[in-house]
């Protein structure tokens, strides 16, 4: 467990660091910052599990102290990617003026708020009893998911992450935690699961579970896809932007014929991700690597290739063009047919955390037809799974 404490009172200091000592943390675990703004710089080198916090804070080391200064630092948290929020957040105050300002504030947000007189039993009791049995006390920076444990996740767990099986009480999930070495050197924690099933509301429980008890700064989606033809070859990755339900809308009659009216739900990529992911596509970076890495199988003769490109979701895996073409008349640059992308994203919009950003990255295994079969599964898996693990370790912090 990493602590983190925002607090100009040195002797507060010393009182939580005998707590934390009481309750058999590690105290080098325990990182203190006397200002908001190192306080910020701290914690976009580490994610921390715990914050206590006090509100009245200086902005930074010899300004003028804000009374509002903490409620500052955990706004800013919330709004800047590059910050890891916490898991759990404890403020302390010594006024009763501001515990009364803010008390609605933090019980709004599940976080506590403390005007007592504070002992190192105290800091013990609530580390020991009242955050011991959180299942959502690990936090992770990235959540990697699939709708399959088969070939998806398989080729997942065959990244370079030192997985570690996981699970956690009243949890059915089988989770897969590990680390990365970022291209500057930081250690970052991931964490994969699998879907229970294949689909949109399978993916969105999962994805909401990962969003509402790991709050990771990003989640991606790997795994296989079914391609457009003329507009995708085997193995090509494919960035989901923006992504819909195509089986969204109405089912009439017109003229006697049955007929689909559709009215698609549309959610694109966040911004910033996609003008990073556009430079590296145009920049073709990785993917000769990825193309000659692969071992398990026969793979393409073509070069492989990223498209950023509209990706559609449905509840039926497809064996037929003529729907792939109906798909194509609600978005003509549609590039890739899939069943979760949909949910994902629209669960992670629905989460409330406000903090994940969700990347759905899929490879083309067929093209949704007759000729339709397993042949290109793992390919397509692994060149999915391996573009998001160069993204992530060298492009994301």
């Amino acid at each position: 467990m990493n602590i983190i404490v925002v607090d100009d009172s040195y002797p507060k200091v010393e009182i939580i660091g005998l707590g934390v000592k009481m309750a058999g943390i590690p105290i080098d675990n325990l990182h203190h910052f006397s200002n908001s703004g190192d306080a910020a710089r701290g914690m976009s080198k580490l994610k921390y599990d715990v914050l206590f916090l006090d509100i009245q804070l200086p902005p930074s080391l010899g300004e003028v102290i804000e009374e509002d200064g903490g409620i500052k630092l955990l706004e800013l948290v919330n709004v800047n990617p590059n910050i890891h929020g916490p898991s759990h957040v404890i403020a302390i105050t010594s006024h009763l003026s501001t515990y009364n300002l803010y008390k609605d504030y933090f019980e709004r947000k599940g976080w506590l708020i403390l005007h007592t007189q504070l002992t190192p039993d105290v800091i013990c009791e609530i580390l020991t009893y009242r955050l011991s049995n959180a299942v959502d006390l690990d936090s992770y920076d990235v959540a990697l998911i699939t709708a399959l444990e088969h070939t998806e996740l398989q080729n997942v767990l065959k990244l370079p992450m030192k997985w570690v099986e996981k699970t956690y009480p009243n949890d059915s999930t089988i989770y897969h935690v590990g680390e990365f070495t970022t291209s500057n050197g930081a250690k970052r924690k991931i964490i994969s699961a699998s879907c229970a099933r294949m689909g949109m509301v399978p993916a969105a429980a999962l994805t909401s579970k990962l969003c509402l008890k790991f709050n990771p700064d990003y989640l991606f989606m790997s795994g296989i896809c079914a391609g457009v033809p003329g507009k995708t070859n085997f193995g090509d990755i494919v960035v989901g932007d923006p992504v819909w339900d195509w089986g969204s809308g109405k089912l009439t009659i017109v003229d006697g014929i049955p007929t689909h009216l559709p009215s698609p739900h549309q959610i694109s990529l966040d911004t910033a991700i996609r003008s990073k992911l556009m430079k590296i596509s145009v920049e073709g970076k990785y993917l000769n690597e990825i193309y000659s890495d692969y071992s398990y199988g026969k793979r393409p003769s073509h070069n492989l290739c990223v498209k950023i490109a509209p990706l559609a979701s449905g509840a039926s895996v497809l064996e037929d063009s003529e729907i792939v073409g109906k798909i194509q008349k609600t978005h003509r640059d549609v590039h890739a047919i899939e069943m979760e992308a949909y949910g994902v994203m629209c669960a992670a919009s629905l989460s409330g955390t406000g903090r994940t950003k969700v990347v759905v990255i899929k490879s083309v295994c067929d093209f949704a037809n007759l000729d339709k079969n397993d042949d290109w599964q793992d390919y397509a898996a692994y060149t999915s799974s391996k573009y998001i693990y160069h993204i992530i370790t060298n492009e994301l912090y």
